[in-house]
């Protein structure tokens, strides 16, 4: 840090960091959050259309050329169906909650012929059942609920896997009345895609701006060497009365729990695939939703920490004024390691935000604002200004 330059940034803007501009990383960090948001429901669909791509791509396979272990897709006609009244051969249920949605029967199986054999066909791991041409005759839900009959078209992909009674069966991975469907989740692209591309232009702003920030600095400069930070006592003075203020000043200086923060958008999302071995379109959907809480978690938590690394991680009360502890040397050097009771012309609570906050009004006319500060510190310090008050009011009338 140059000290010319530290005269010079006090003299314009006062010795407060936060009016000194906005740091390139918490603007990195903004855009991040947005990002993380939005990027595992973007995972979700590049799945998906790698997945449709690849069904309209594949060849169909005639039954009865079908080997077991082979991933294949069929295009015949259901002939026979179980665990349904006829002509039902694949149906599903309503979910009813704060909405309505519409979930196939995993437990059915049906029959599929296309002139060159038979093959059983189980749905119990699909990925995508597109809309049957049958709507639901008993849905009481405004959305779209269909079924599939006996005699109607299919075609299918899946893996040939072999039955209990020494057959072959299709394990579905996709049904559909016909090639052209199902379709792109248009609406989810419409929606994810502003977000990356916004996300890529803020970076590039930010990295812009850093870039003639860093011109700007270099220029002011005028060639002079940097000059290094004074050395300072690295331990708090045991003989203050120090109190614990905000421990989250020093959250990114530890590894642990950077490494923790940082693995939580990927743990939970793992753990969710581990326990409920998810296989539809819709758990893959969820899995992102997620995938986002713990990603939105994660920043917003290495976001606060960062926020307050230029808070005092102790504050000590003493006659003499209040002292300020800040776990990096860089920030001992530019900010007040204590303020006397002389300097203070108020100490009361007010509100910064929704938060409750002690405010400092100082002679300069400067105030200083500690929010979410821990009761007892807080507590301290007014006890202190109060003591100081009254003792200021004796002297005076004598």
């Amino acid at each position: 840090m140059c000290g010319r330059c530290v005269k010079e940034c006090r003299r314009l803007h006062g010795t407060n960091r936060k009016s000194m501009g906005f740091p390139a990383i918490i603007s990195a960090l903004m855009v991040l959050l947005l990002l993380a948001c939005f990027a595992p429901s973007g995972v979700a669909l590049g799945y998906e259309y790698s997945r449709l791509n690849g069904w309209r791509a594949m060849a169909v396979t005639p039954i009865g050329s079908a080997q077991i272990g082979q991933t294949i897709k069929i295009s015949g006609t259901i002939a026979s169906e179980s665990g349904y009244a006829y002509p039902v051969a694949l149906s599903g249920r309503e979910l009813i909650g704060r909405g309505c949605t519409w979930n196939w029967d995993e437990g059915v199986q049906f029959t599929v012929n296309d002139g060159t054999g038979t093959v059983v066909v189980i749905v119990a791991r699909y990925w995508e059942i597109a809309d049957g041409p049958h709507p639901n005759p008993a849905r009481t839900c405004n959305i779209p609920e269909s079924e599939y009959y006996v005699g109607d078209p299919v075609v299918i992909s899946g893996i040939v896997e072999p039955d209990s009674f020494g057959g072959m069966a299709l394990e579905a991975f996709i049904v559909s009345p016909d090639l052209a469907h199902p379709t792109l989740n248009l609406i989810g692209w419409v929606i994810v895609i502003p977000f990356p591309v916004l996300c890529v232009g803020l970076w590039v702003r930010t990295a812009v701006v850093g870039r003639r920030r860093l011109a700007l600095h270099r220029k002011s400069l005028e060639g002079k060497a940097t000059l290094p930070l004074p050395t300072f006592p690295g331990a708090k003075d045991p003989s203050l009365p120090w109190q614990r203020t905000y421990p989250g000043s020093a959250l990114l200086d530890r590894a642990r729990y950077v490494a923790a923060f940082a693995t939580l958008p990927w743990a939970l999302p793992a753990i969710w695939l581990w326990l409920v071995s998810p296989h539809s379109q819709n758990g893959y959907y969820i899995t992102a939703l997620i995938a986002t809480m713990g990603a939105f978690l994660s920043v917003t938590v290495l976001f606060m920490g960062l926020v307050s690394r230029v808070k005092p991680s102790a504050m000590a009360v003493t006659r003499a004024g209040i002292y300020f502890w800040y776990e990096r040397p860089a920030d001992r050097y530019e900010l007040d390691a204590m303020i006397p009771w002389s300097d203070i012309e108020g100490a009361r609570m007010g509100v910064v935000g929704k938060t409750a906050a002690l405010i400092l009004t100082l002679s300069s006319g400067q105030t200083k604002s500690f929010p979410g500060l821990a009761p007892a510190v807080r507590d301290t310090i007014l006890a202190g200004w109060r003591d100081i008050a009254v003792h200021s009011s004796v002297e005076g009338l004598q």
